[in-house]
């Protein structure tokens, strides 16, 4: 699992392992006087990986010499989470109401050094009311409403935020088969640990392609204006639409250059940040296209295809880190009682002119086409195998945004059983 692209001097940048555990339980009842279906899901997860990285140096002098410098990394994260929602319909309205709560805690150990970080929390609380109306039988209104209180901390660090955020919707049936719609909705999300916090005593963090990345503990909340505008079509087996959207965003937690301060003597190691994270205000708009055609019964053919555009409200473009390119898929799927066949094709465009190390505007990621497998078979009503293979051709690639190299062809066996 290689994230690859490390620039000198770092030779080697691995996750020497991954491991997630989740479990989760759920609770419904639908036979709630008064027409109200309740709904009650907790989980709890633990996510740890090791990152190891190495570095090379050349120590000066009258016989120069090359040193290689080891590190390592340890993320342990326990995260918990209750939401219940109710459902309750009121004449021609149906209204969703509910509550949720998550509270992620993690902990950073360097274990090269034997050093430990101080834990760090964020916990989320939310109230939320949706609510769907029916105007006539070809038009439909939405809106909706929800608070969230927000606060994360570390060592002496913390930070504390609310927000009122809402949506406004609405749907119409020109024609039989085509429906227009709609939304406008604010949008609001909290920084992760990571980049409050970084995963390393002096809270920075490995960014592929842009080595140490340092973490801001007064970074703020995303605050967006998002509207969408779309049209659907149905006509018996083929399906199709088109949405244009728009995303204005406040305090976008992006990256930009900076000059580190000058460090500590000491021995070599892994040279310090000089990229950090900031807030700035984006712009991201685009245009979507999906269609579906089913052949015969359970025999599929699906794709979409989405151009994005985004650009940084100074005039400047975005860092490699924040660029989406244009994408596209193309999913053939055969479905029956017992077998699952499954054949994609994921298109990556290049990614166009960004912001490279020290500011530097240059070419970004190259595009590329990447096809994935999966077979299924169910043995019983209540449980499946799979077998998946990502990456079938062992295309070289980067992840959009993570510019995270792929790992290369990869294969899942798994098991899905409902109990």
């Amino acid at each position: 699992d290689l994230n690859g692209f490390p620039s000198p001097p770092f030779l080697d940048a691995r996750n020497e392992f991954r491991e997630t555990n989740r479990y989760s339980l759920a609770y419904i009842n639908d036979g709630v006087p008064g027409d109200t279906e309740v709904e009650v899901r907790a989980y709890y997860q633990r996510s740890r990986r090791q990152f190891d990285t190495l570095t090379e140096f050349t120590i000066p002098g009258p016989f120069p010499t090359a040193i290689t410098v080891p590190s390592s990394d340890l993320t342990d994260t326990e995260s918990i989470g209750v939401t219940g929602i109710a459902t309750t319909a009121i004449g021609d309205a149906t209204v969703t109401y509910g509550y949720d709560f998550s509270q992620d805690t993690s902990e950073f150990e360097d274990l090269v050094n034997d050093i430990t970080s101080p834990d760090a929390t964020r916990e989320f609380h939310g109230l939320f009311a949706q609510s769907v109306y029916t105007v006539t039988d070809n038009w439909t209104l939405t809106g909706g409403l929800r608070l969230d209180f927000f606060q994360a901390a570390s060592a002496d660090q913390s930070e504390e935020v609310n927000a009122v955020t809402f949506n406004l919707g609405t749907v119409y049936e020109i024609t039989d088969g085509l429906v227009a719609r709609a939304n406008f909705a604010q949008g609001f999300r909290p920084p992760s640990l990571l980049f409050l916090f970084g995963s390393s005593p002096d809270g920075s963090f490995f960014a592929p392609t842009q080595g140490q990345v340092q973490s801001n503990p007064d970074l703020s909340s995303e605050r967006a204006n998002n509207i969408d505008i779309g049209l659907d079509y149905t006509s018996g087996d083929f399906t199709a639409g088109i949405v244009y959207f728009r995303n204005d965003i406040t305090d976008f937690q992006g990256f930009e250059s900076f000059t580190p301060l000058p460090g500590p003597p000491g021995p070599p190691g892994p040279p310090p940040p000089s990229i950090q994270v900031v807030n700035k205000d984006v712009l991201i708009q685009g245009v979507q296209l999906n269609a579906a055609y089913e052949f015969i019964p359970g025999l599929t053919l699906e794709g979409n295809l989405t151009f994005v555009d985004s650009e940084d409200e100074s005039g400047q473009p975005l860092n490699q880190l924040e660029v989406v390119p244009t994408t596209a898929l193309v999913r053939l799927t055969y479905a029956s009682d017992r077998f699952l066949g499954l054949i994609q094709s994921r298109i990556y465009a290049d990614q166009g002119d960004v912001v490279l190390e020290n500011n530097e505007v240059g070419p970004g990621s190259e595009g590329a086409v990447v096809f994935d497998l999966t077979l299924g078979y169910r043995i019983v009503p209540a449980v499946q195998l799979t077998f998946t293979v990502e990456n079938l051709f062992d295309t070289q690639y980067v992840y959009p945004t993570a510019n995270f190299a792929a790992p290369g062809a990869r294969v899942l066996f798994g098991v899905n059983a409902e109990f």
